[in-house]
């Protein structure tokens, strides 16, 4: 997997999948207090006008919000058709609801086909995977391992750290912030204007 450039050697990137929900403003509270910007992204059907408008003033802020399919399918697994018309759905709902328009997209379980790629390409969106795998969202009862999987995630400049918008990553955001700028870490939202092909992760 490549890396996103970076202005500097020590940009990384932290990334929030499954929103919104009630976690959202937390997540995004304890990101201000930190002065760091952030990438979400956002299941079509989850994102209410309510929350739309909340989006809206988080890009607005600097973070970006992008697409994660209307429902969570598993591309991958899905015909053509039935992938193009969620990722139209999801990227035209949402960018309506915030007031800007949708370009990344991130797939459910990281499932993808050609068809996948195709389509994106086609419909002029980016699939942006990840580097690091915090595993937060299967840890709800043993928050301290999200901090040590991505201790042990070999984070290096222009990283892209997986998230997920739940109670025991608002528990450990702030630590894991704090980690990471132990190690000499800047945070950034990923570019407004999508990566190159070739510089895209996987």
């Amino acid at each position: 997997m490549n890396n996103i450039p970076t202005k500097d050697n020590k940009t990384i990137y932290l990334t929030f999948d499954d929103g919104p929900n009630e976690h959202t403003a937390e997540i995004v509270s304890i990101l201000e207090k930190n002065k760091i910007n952030a990438s979400f992204f956002w299941i079509g059907d989850k994102v209410t006008d309510k929350m739309g408008e909340f989006g809206h003033q988080m890009i607005e802020k600097g973070n970006v919000i992008g697409s994660h399919t209307m429902h969570h399918d598993a591309l991958g697994k899905e015909s053509g058709a039935k992938q193009k018309n969620d990722l139209k759905q999801a990227a035209s709902l949402i960018g309506d609801k915030v007031g800007h328009k949708v370009t990344y997209m991130r797939p459910p379980y990281g499932s993808v086909n050609a068809e996948t790629r195709k389509i994106t390409k086609e419909l002029g969106q980016y699939i942006m995977f990840w580097e690091v795998d915090s595993l937060d969202w299967s840890l709800a009862h043993k928050p301290e391992q999200i901090l040590t999987n991505i201790k042990n995630g070999k984070v290096k400049p222009g990283s892209i750290i997986l998230m997920h918008e739940r109670k025991q990553t608002v528990e450990m955001l702030p630590k894991v912030i704090e980690y990471l700028r132990s190690q000499g870490y800047n945070f950034a939202a990923l570019p407004a204007s999508p990566v190159p092909e070739e510089a895209k992760t996987k």
